[in-house]
């Protein structure tokens, strides 16, 4: 190598300084004079700064295929790259690995239209080959896991990739990152009676009343109410559509849809909550599971909620309800979703960065496969697969859920993601405008409906924090009379 270690060090700092901001700078060559032994080198520094970050990196190859640059890195293979395992391998680092790819008519490592990176994955391990690196992509394919072995594609790539890789330019598409989903978002349901569903979630749970509007497509008819923390912090919100004025039949919860949802509780709260849901005449039972000790219940129209023991960095809302500070609820622990696939569910979730962290089996009640999001969100980053194969399938109705929602950034990562769901086979919704978030949808191959919903812009776009709830907010862009939609929907009193 013509560079110090501490100069790769500094130009793959740089590297991961622009890949960060997004800003590019000039060619690394261009004030360096670079190997390719160089440019390997920086790339995988460079990979390495990404990993620490937490970052999901996914490969696509690192291609080199003249035969005067296969000499100079002694290798023979007609495709060569170099890759990561933890691109591939869940929650596995085990450092670089050099791979070779065999360009003959039966490679199993081609992939059609449609197919899955995790089948292409097992494709190869059951054949004997590791996880095949790709070629540079265009722009508008970045994160196709294509094979392609054509005269064109080789000289594309013999003129094209094994330039770029020389001469390092700052910010290229090498690698595509999923953005991280650090967290649930919100969870929405349907419930029968609004006043009875408000006394339930402020006087029983003493959750703070964050948001009463509409739903949008009927504001003259359904309201949208939202529960939360005090600042009505992603992580933390419930969200309700009271059916009163539109009557929906009883639901019944069962596979392909979400089963429950669980609310964090400091450990040594468990008995406290017994006895105010005894004092309330709320029926519950207890479960433990992953070390946690979870108080099963049903809000007032039988959808399955918990109480989950759990660390939390929400701070308790004990304004306007007689819980104790110590014994509050701190924002939501996680959603178990009872799937009709769990296979696709959990490639869902491994597609989103989430990582495979734990399996807890029962005799009875069916098994759940645990999954934990990247990052450090204070709350909300577990999502368990319940797999119990003989169970009813659910119905949609009062008293069940209708979406789990997850945390992305602003609307930029919502594009990314929605990309990168599409081309791992998902169909996505365009961007929808919920006033205080914009969100997309996919139906998830297990039945449930993920919603990937933007942190802004917020609730406070029409209410001060110390107003939450007042009184009924409308957006501008609807058009309608606020005063009339008032008179139509059901009575609700706050306190």
């Amino acid at each position: 190598m013509s560079t110090d270690e501490s100069m790769r060090d500094e130009l793959a700092a740089r590297l991961h300084e622009a890949f960060e901001s997004g800003d590019p700078i000039g060619r690394l060559t261009a004030s360096h004079d670079l190997t390719i032994e160089d440019a390997y080198d920086i790339q995988s520094r460079f990979i390495n700064h990404r990993i620490d970050d937490r970052d999901s990196v996914v490969g696509h190859k690192v291609g080199l295929t003249s035969d005067s640059i296969q000499d100079q890195l002694g290798v023979d293979e007609p495709d060569f790259g170099r890759l990561l395992d933890s691109m591939f391998v869940d929650g596995q680092t085990s450092g670089q690995r050099t791979l070779g790819v065999h360009n003959s008519p039966g490679d199993p490592r081609r992939r059609g239209v449609g197919q899955h990176r995790r089948s292409l994955i097992r494709s190869t391990t059951a054949t004997g080959f590791q996880p095949t690196p790709f070629h540079e992509p265009d722009p508008d394919d970045e994160w196709l896991l294509r094979f392609e072995d054509n005269n064109e594609t080789r000289s594309s790539l013999q003129e094209g990739v094994t330039k770029s890789i020389i001469a390092l330019p700052a910010y290229v598409p090498l690698y595509h990152t999923m953005p991280e989903i650090p967290s649930i978002h919100h969870v929405t349901a349907f419930c029968d009676d609004p006043q009875e569903n408000y006394n339930f979630f402020t006087n029983v749970l003493g959750m703070r009343f964050v948001k009463r509007t509409v739903r949008f497509d009927v504001p003259e008819k359904i309201y949208h109410l939202y529960y939360g923390d005090e600042e009505g912090t992603p992580g933390t919100i419930v969200t309700y559509f009271p059916m009163t004025n539109m009557p929906m039949e009883d639901g019944m919860v069962g596979k392909g849809m979400m089963r429950s949802v669980g609310l964090t509780i400091p450990d040594g709260s468990v008995e406290y909550w017994k006895d105010r849901f005894e004092d309330h005449g709320v029926d519950y039972t207890v479960d433990e599971r992953f070390d946690e000790t979870a108080l099963e219940f049903t809000d007032p129209d039988g959808l399955p909620f918990e109480l989950v023991t759990g660390k939390s960095e929400i701070e308790p809302y004990t304004a306007g309800n007689d819980v104790p500070e110590e014994h509050a609820i701190r924002g939501m622990f996680n959603t178990t979703v009872h799937s009709n696939d769990p296979a696709g569910t959990m490639d869902v979730l491994e597609t989103m960065g989430w990582d495979r962290v734990g399996e807890a089996t029962h005799p009875q009640q069916g098994d759940r496969i645990r999954y934990e999001a990247p990052g450090d969100a204070p709350c909300a980053t577990i999502v368990d697969v319940l797999i119990r194969p003989n169970a009813p399938q659910g119905v949609m109705g009062v008293g069940t859920y209708l979406h789990v929602a997850y945390r992305v950034k602003d609307g930029w990562q919502q594009d990314e993601i929605s990309d990168i769901l599409r081309e791992n086979g998902y169909i996505t919704t365009s961007t929808k405008d919920r006033d205080y978030f914009h969100s997309r949808y996919i139906t998830e191959p297990g039945g449930t409906v993920f919603e990937y919903a933007t942190d802004g812009p917020g609730f406070e776009i029409d209410q001060s924090p110390d107003e939450y709830g007042e009184e009924l907010k409308v957006p501008n862009w609807l058009e309608v009379d606020v005063e009339r939609i008032e008179e139509m929907l059901p009575p609700l009193e706050t306190n």
